[in-house]
């Protein structure tokens, strides 16, 4: 088992690198192994660390080099933005326990030396969801070209800008659950944290989150697989899809290619002949039917 973190504010191994969960249930913790297991394949020398309850201390597997404990456990998207920052590393790349990891991603830690934080795109802004937006939100002011961030992949430096990111994003997120939802996304407010905070961001590439359950594209190797690892009861996604089958097929080919699920995940490129074939098909009956 691992060991627990003395220090609580995250700052015990303040000159290292290293990968942060956080995990308050035992599924949840379940699954972080699972993803923790697929970091240590490719980065066996990774220093990994998760965020978790008393009650589940004993409970850690001894892939975790550390164990910190969480400010606060909320059960909800909450419990992210209150203890992100209970990191015990300098440098550290963030991940959901929904994330598979295939090829290095220490390259982030590298673009730390120039940006105080990373992160990617969603895949669309998700905002509320089915909640609409009031009117006089804050996040309507915010011009259109400033898209949202997917949270479930984040490398950021400690430092005083990051930390004060930090306490804006923990803020607006307060404000949400004050005025327009009981346990709203995180991602609205960290898209209005970034907007107005002074931090030095980089916009990492779909290939270190790629969200595969959903349509999308990517030109390289896809490093961050990011859907569900096994069946949990919780906030998030449901688990849609087997991650091996989208690894198998996503990284099967090169190139620039367009992912989409029916309900496995189907990978378009120019060098498939058969999926050529039947995306140009395709295309002609979308403009039959228009």
């Amino acid at each position: 088992m691992s060991n627990i973190s003395q220090s609580m504010s995250g700052t015990g191994n303040a000159s290292s690198t290293g990968i942060f969960y956080i995990a308050s249930s035992h599924e949840f913790l379940k699954e972080a192994e699972i993803s923790a297991r697929s970091v240590k394949a490719v980065m066996e020398d990774a220093s990994i660390a998760v965020g978790t309850t008393p009650e589940l201390k004993n409970e850690v597997p001894d892939v975790f080099d550390e164990t910190v404990q969480l400010k606060y456990s909320t059960g909800d998207f909450g419990e992210k933005v209150y203890n992100i920052s209970t990191s015990p590393f300098k440098k550290t790349v963030y991940l959901d326990t929904d994330i598979h990891i295939e090829y290095k991603i220490s390259d982030i830690f590298d673009t730390l030396n120039k940006f105080d934080l990373a992160v990617a795109h969603n895949y669309t802004d998700y905002g509320f969801g089915p909640e609409k937006t009031p009117d006089n939100h804050p996040n309507t002011e915010i011009p259109e070209s400033i898209r949202e961030f997917n949270t479930g992949v984040i490398g950021w430096e400690s430092n005083i800008r990051t930390q004060q990111f930090f306490d804006q994003w923990e803020k607006y997120y307060n404000q949400d659950k004050q005025d327009v939802m009981d346990s709203p996304p995180d991602q609205p407010s960290f898209k209005r944290a970034i907007y107005e905070s002074n931090v030095r961001y980089l916009t990492l590439p779909r290939e270190y989150n790629c969200i595969f359950r959903n349509a999308g594209y990517v030109c390289d190797r896809v490093k961050v697989f990011h859907g569900r690892l096994r069946d949990v009861s919780g906030h998030g996604a449901e688990r849609t899809m087997d991650v091996h089958r989208a690894v198998e097929n996503l990284n099967g080919t090169s190139g620039i290619r367009v992912y989409f699920t029916s309900p496995k995940t189907i990978v378009y490129s120019g060098k498939n002949r058969y999926l050529n074939i039947f995306y140009h098909i395709y295309r002609w009956m979308v403009s039959i039917i228009k």
